[in-house]
């Protein structure tokens, strides 16, 4: 384990600072990879290569070979852990951690001195315990502390208010980073080399799926896409940012828009749209950034240039499965239970003198269902996004059962009174079965293929957050 001198850690703090505050002076490039998550499944996995070079910070004492530095390079999330954190340089060899304390520790000496760099003096000993209760603690007590040090206009006056901390709520800078590392922590890397040597170093990990949002039971119909939104913590710390989603197939990706806005703050609690920017079609986005994209069936790319301080991002990407397999034989399945309760409605006089074979007969729907469900030719994946439709395929079954429970209770003269009955069931069955027609004939499900140009953006602008 490494062991961070307190001298170190102070000598550290002030170039640390002041990298933080110049992102995209030494980070040049920063290229982030997401896969849509599974419905069964929901972890979805980040891989993150950041190219930067090794700014003018003092090496880590006491180690032998080349120079090793500490280098704060990105942000992860303090609660809940991240799964399957795994560190690595460029030539893809494992990096070491550093512990929870030692973050805490780093993240918080570095705090106090981009505060010292914004007012230009040493702190006073009240905000210098609340920035470092921001990197020592989660949740609901690191926001306290952020509030404290950077009071809420809401919970107290400006005359109320000490003028470090009056400054500091001012500084647009130190409140987006202050912001930033109340539910974060800064992720350090051990660099090997010298001071303006240029190096990428790479990290991945899992992450849970938090829907903020409900996908409506037309998406589990396969009529709409499913929505998924990936919030983008990386988004700010680099002078580019590159993204790219994939789907696995059969999924296929719709479309897919960047969002990008202000950072709430303690002086700013409100989040503020400053880009909006589809994959296919029109966007808003001001002059001071470059946004561009591209989208396939299979991958979406989003690049971005600009000053992003003080925001961050999140991209919604609204994915279709490929159904057709599943739709070809839950629609023969359905038409053919449809069919046969129909066979027996019309003929209930003969069906009352074999009930035996009738009853057998109509059993075999069930089965015949229960094949469809499970029929190798349905991807497993598209078994996840497609719930409804599996549901409404297994209630499918439930009219002739209960047709071959009353004809089975029935004697040889109530051919008559299951007339009725069993046209009833027929309506039942007739129901599932045209809307599996209805959405095998739509043109998105019939090819397999993304919905018109001109209604997927609208329908992702609207989905609700």
């Amino acid at each position: 384990m490494l062991e961070l001198r307190d001298d170190f850690v102070a000598e550290l703090a002030a170039p640390a600072a002041r990298f933080l505050g110049e992102p995209d002076r030494h980070v040049h490039r920063r290229v982030e990879q997401l896969a849509v998550p599974l419905p069964e499944r929901p972890l979805y996995r980040r891989a993150i290569s950041v190219d930067f070079t090794i700014p003018d910070f003092p090496a880590l004492p006491g180690l032998t070979g080349p120079s090793r530095y500490l280098i704060p390079l990105s942000l992860i999330s303090k609660c809940p852990p991240l799964l399957d954190l795994d560190l690595r340089d460029e030539a893809g060899q494992p990096l070491p951690f550093l512990t929870k304390v030692q973050t805490a520790k780093l993240d918080g000496r570095v705090l106090e001195a981009l505060a010292e760099q914004a007012l230009g003096e040493p702190l006073e000993g009240s905000l210098r315990n609340d920035l470092r209760g921001v990197a020592d603690h989660h949740g609901a007590t690191a926001f306290n502390n952020l509030y404290r040090a950077i009071p809420l206009i809401e919970l107290a006056t400006v005359r109320e208010i000490d003028r470090q901390r009056l400054l500091l709520r001012n500084d647009r800078l130190f409140t987006a980073i202050a912001s930033d590392l109340a539910p974060n922590s800064l992720l350090w890397f051990l660099v090997s080399g010298e001071v303006g040597d240029r190096r990428i170093v790479k990290f991945a990990f899992e992450q849970p799926w938090l829907p903020k949002h409900r996908n409506s039971f037309l998406a589990s119909l396969a009529i709409e896409p499913f929505r998924v939104r990936f919030p983008l913590p990386q988004f700010g710390r680099a002078e580019g940012y590159h993204l790219s989603i994939t789907a696995p197939e059969p999924i296929q990706i719709h479309d897919a828009r960047l969002d990008i806005d202000s950072i709430p703050t303690p002086t700013s609690a409100d989040r503020t749209a400053i880009v909006r920017q589809p994959a296919r079609g029109e966007g808003t986005a001001p002059e001071c950034l470059s946004v561009s994209v591209a989208c396939t069936t299979t991958r979406a790319r989003f690049y971005v240039r600009g000053d992003r301080v003080g925001c961050d991002g999140h991209v919604w990407v609204a994915v279709t499965p490929d159904t057709r397999g599943f739709l070809n034989g839950a629609l023969g399945a359905a038409w053919a239970v449809a069919a046969l309760l129909g066979m027996f409605a019309a003929n209930m006089s003969e069906a009352v003198r074999v009930a035996d074979a009738g009853v057998a007969v109509l059993l075999i729907a069930p089965l015949l269902l229960s094949y469809v469900l499970v029929r190798p030719t349905e991807h497993i994946l598209v078994g996840g996004y497609v719930r409804g439709l599996r549901r409404l395929l297994v209630a499918t079954g439930a009219p002739p059962v209960v047709g071959a429970l009353f004809l089975a209770l029935a004697g040889e003269d109530a051919g008559g009174s299951l007339v009725p009955i069993f046209r009833i069931l027929f309506a039942m069955a007739v129901v599932p079965a045209l809307l599996f027609s209805a959405v095998r004939l739509m043109p998105w499900a019939s090819r397999g293929a993304p919905w018109s140009r001109g209604s997927a953006n609208g329908r992702l602008m609207h989905a609700r957050r």
